[in-house]
């Protein structure tokens, strides 16, 4: 029974993480403030931890408002998150019974098989670390006493001298009076900072990724269908590697975090989606990438450069091309980022061109070069804060996210400090401020914290050549012809394709015909 109840509420908490629609639920009951993201650097070689600026705090969140959801109970849960391998959302799994997707890499010249194995064990070193290092605390701010059972199902309940009480398991739940204001904090565990620990566990210093998740529920069994999302706080946690392991950045101090510089994500190039309107073309290039490195161990500590998130940028070209010469008709720099041991689709953003259609039966080519990962990035961010000023006349204008899917993945990875606005893109109203955008983008980008200058471009063997100047470390060059309409998609049907790529560590290939890479996953 324990096993079904597990299932059941692990099955319910994905399916609330995956359609969190509103903030504040239909009946106007509790509501959550969950805007700000949680950065937490963990350095177990220097024995601190904190965020970026040294405040060892971390943020509340305040659940109140709860009038007419007196009687029911809130469910609090801090899950294990990940994204899926079609890059459409983030799961949460509370019980650390998930494993990645069983996906197999098709028509590809350059992605080997895909590598459910070691995905699943870093996201289960992810899971053993949250629910090991962090307990929740909750506290009624207006003094209200706190009921809830000690020993739940899922859940100790241990009450503390001030009146808080300290939530120990997979999923907790307190019984909701109309008058309470919990403040529900996650609590970090100092042992996690000691290299012996953290060993016995089988942790790994990587990038992980925790949310902290609240609900209304009709009962505290744990297999209630009557479940009321009502918001969600992601955690970003960084545990810092050592030097003895990988390359970093250099040392300015224990409170800068220093990240690894070798570059890791291989990719293969996935589609290229054209929609024709009447006075444009809409087109949207989609990846497949691999972030995955090979472990060097140093004594009992191991650690990858796949780890942690890397960046996944570069400059589109896109030209018309005639009997004698070829025409460029607009350029972006496009992409997005990449999560720690992970593959996967990373689709770009649906751009749209600055001078008319595409033409039924023209000839065009697509040049994708990525040259420098951070330069790259931060060439995005600035031509895509450039072109948001474009579109929108004043910074009163509302900007609809459901075009800039790449943009919205920056937010959910929060790898930087300053994502207050870009955070706002992933509300759930279909439209925020443009100002905002604007200057959470500027605070990205004034940022020298993340990512890196990477030394060295490294395959999933053993491979590593370093950058320096050259030209590109990935390229690639589609040509085609733009064909009728698809039935189906509503995209424009590619004739004559043909794709080349080029890698400074090989996997070239020549006029593949063969057609894109594709992900084939089990449901």
């Amino acid at each position: 029974m324990k096993n079904e109840l597990r299932i059941l509420g692990r099955l319910l908490l994905l399916i609330v993480s995956l359609t969190m629609a509103e903030s504040v639920h239909a009946s106007g009951g509790c509501v959550a403030d969950t805007d700000e993201k949680i950065e937490i650097q963990i350095s177990p070689a220097n024995q601190s931890w904190g965020d970026y600026t040294g405040r060892q705090l971390i943020p509340s969140t305040l659940v109140d408002k709860c009038e007419k959801d007196a009687g029911r109970f809130l469910m609090i849960s801090l899950g294990s998150a990940f994204w899926d391998t079609t890059n459409t959302g983030i799961n949460t799994s509370i019980f650390g019974d998930h494993a990645a997707r069983n996906c197999s890499i098709n028509n590809s010249h350059v992605l080997g098989d895909f590598k459910q194995s070691r995905a699943t064990a870093s996201l289960l070193r992810q899971y053993k670390f949250i629910r090991s290092c962090f307990d929740v605390r909750v506290v009624d701010v207006g003094g209200e006493p706190i009921i809830a059972k000690e020993n739940q199902e899922f859940c100790q309940v241990r009450r503390e001298e001030d009146g808080a009480v300290t939530l120990i398991g997979d999923m907790c739940f307190l019984k909701v009076r109309g008058r309470n204001k919990f403040a529900i904090q996650p609590v970090f565990k100092g042992k996690c900072l000691e290299p012996s620990y953290l060993q016995e566990l089988g942790i790994e210093p990587q990038d992980m990724y925790a949310k902290l998740n609240t609900l209304i529920a009709g009962d505290d069994t744990g297999n209630s269908q009557d479940l009321t999302h009502i918001g969600s706080r992601l955690l970003h946690l960084n545990i810092a590697p050592d030097s003895k392991t990988l390359k970093l950045t250099e040392d300015y101090g224990p409170m800068t975090p220093r990240f690894a510089t070798d570059y890791s994500v291989e990719s293969d190039i996935s589609d290229i989606e054209i929609k024709q309107q009447s006075d444009t073309s809409e087109l949207q290039l989609k990846f497949l990438v691999s972030n995955f490195a090979p472990e060097k161990c140093v004594g009992n500590e191991c650690a990858s450069a796949s780890n942690y998130t890397q960046p996944f940028f570069g400059q589109v070209e896109l030209y018309q091309v005639g009997k004698t010469k070829q025409t460029l008709i607009d350029e972006w720099w496009d992409g997005g980022l990449v999560p720690p041991n992970w593959q996967g689709l990373v689709p770009g953003m649906k751009f749209r061109l600055s001078e008319g259609p595409l033409v039924k039966g023209g000839r065009y080519k697509i040049v994708v070069t990525m040259q420098n990962p951070t330069d790259d990035y931060s060439i995005f961010l600035s031509g895509f804060r450039q072109m948001l000023l474009n579109m929108y006349a004043t910074e009163d204008a509302e900007v609809g996210i459901d075009i800039f899917p790449n943009i919205s993945s920056l937010s959910n990875l929060g790898v930087l400090p300053s994502f207050g606005g870009v955070g706002s893109l992933v509300r759930h109203n279909q439209g925020v401020a443009l100002g905002e955008i604007v200057r959470g983008l500027d605070g990205i980008i004034k940022s020298q914290i993340w990512p890196p200058y990477y030394d060295r471009v490294c395959d999933d063997k053993s491979s590593c050549l370093k950058v320096g100047n050259k030209k590109f470390h990935q390229k690639y060059v589609v040509d085609f012809v733009v064909g009728e309409k698809d039935l189906d998609t509503g995209a424009q049907k590619l004739l004559n394709l043909s794709i080349s790529k080029r890698s400074v560590l090989g996997g070239n290939y020549d006029n593949k015909t063969s057609g894109f890479a594709t992900l084939t996953c089990e449901r």
